[in-house]
Formats: structure tokens, C-alpha cells, sequence
């Protein structure tokens, strides 16, 4: 597993939250515009998203562009998103 996070407090929390519990997940601390190359241009199974990340993406047609990028042929791109209206 590999997370990807423009805040290098939330990887290092993340990292130690992931050693406490004895998984040894690759963190690592990138805009996502630059995520292909801070990864090594390397390519996943699943490209994930969590609640409260797209209001830091400015340019949404980039954003699909690097999960394009990211993504293994027959991947798949998960978005957990919701509004608070109902």
C-alpha cells in the first residue's frame, strides 16, 4: 500500500500510526499535480480519494489526468465524497 498526502506532519502521523500497528505501508509527502513522479511513475490496482480532498484540487481535469496516470489498466478509481445537503 502506498499513500500519497501534500502535508508531511500527516505522513509522518500516518507512518507512525501504520508502525504501531505493524503494517509497512509506503507514506509519501507530494502535491497530487505531481504524485506520477513523487511515485516513481509507478502504476496501482486501486487509485483512492477520501472526503475533503477535491476542495484542495483546483484543476479537476489535471487531477483525472494523474489518476489516469496512476492507475494499472483495469484499475479501479474509488471516491468517498458526500454532501452535507440533503
Amino acid at each position: 500500500m502506498t499513500g500519497l498526502d501534500f502535508s508531511e506532519p500527516a505522513v509522518q502521523a500516518a507512518s507512525g500510526l501504520a508502525r504501531d500497528i505493524g503494517l509497512d505501508p509506503r507514506f509519501v509527502a507530494s502535491d497530487v499535480y505531481d504524485a506520477p513522479a513523487a511515485l516513481n511513475h509507478a502504476m496501482f490496482d486501486i487509485v483512492y480519494t477520501g472526503v475533503g480532498a477535491r476542495c484542495w484540487l483546483p484543476d479537476m481535469k489535471q487531477w483525472a489526468e494523474v489518476i489516469r496516470d496512476l492507475l494499472r489498466p483495469g484499475g479501479q478509481f474509488d471516491l468517498f465524497a458526500f454532501h452535507p445537503a440533503k
